[in-house]
């Protein structure tokens, strides 16, 4: 008789998969961080109306205004949801006052929930996430570091993002 056990190689890595959700079967990097912040790549129009069914309030698009997504302040207005753009650019470092103003719109209960997107997602989403979740102390750098990582952000390519978090969690940055 041939027993087999079930053995892990601590060396390989173990594949993140994205817990399913009902709230957008098709948004590409969505992902509920609490009751008060969602994030994901950039919304389609279909995936922001699903996403206004399931009670979205607030869509914050931190690619900026540009003529090209024009239709999503058009869409949101429709909607009836808060819209804000804020222009942030992965390859420098933030402006401190307008990362507080984020946090304060999507802290404000009569924002919430609040979807916050870029691009893809991952990089200037990454930031606001892990600044959000510093700001309310229920993770340690070590974990907001390893999430960013894990929703894709590219620290290679955008280094300044993370050193902006690092500044931020050591009170250099206010």
């Amino acid at each position: 008789m041939l027993l087999i056990s079930g053995c892990v190689n601590k060396s390989q890595k173990q594949k993140y998969i994205p817990p399913a959700t009902s709230v957008v079967d098709k948004q590409f990097n969505f992902h509920i961080v609490d009751s008060a912040l969602w994030r994901s790549a950039q919304p389609n129009s279909e995936s922001l109306k699903r996403m206004k069914h399931f009670g979205l309030k607030t869509v914050i698009n931190l690619r900026g205004d540009s003529v090209t997504n024009e239709w999503e302040r058009e869409l949101a207005d429709s909607l009836n949801l808060n819209y804000y753009n804020f222009p942030l650019d992965s390859h420098k470092e933030q402006n401190s006052d307008e990362i507080n103003l984020i946090l304060k719109i999507i802290n404000q209960k009569k924002n919430q929930p609040v979807l916050t997107h870029c691009l893809g997602g991952k990089d200037r989403t990454g930031l606001i996430t892990a600044l959000y979740e510093l700001k309310r102390g229920n993770k340690t750098l070590s974990e907001i570091h390893k999430e960013m990582l894990m929703y894709g952000y590219d620290e290679d390519k955008f280094p300044k993002i993370y050193e902006f978090v690092k500044k931020w969690t050591n009170g250099l940055i206010k």
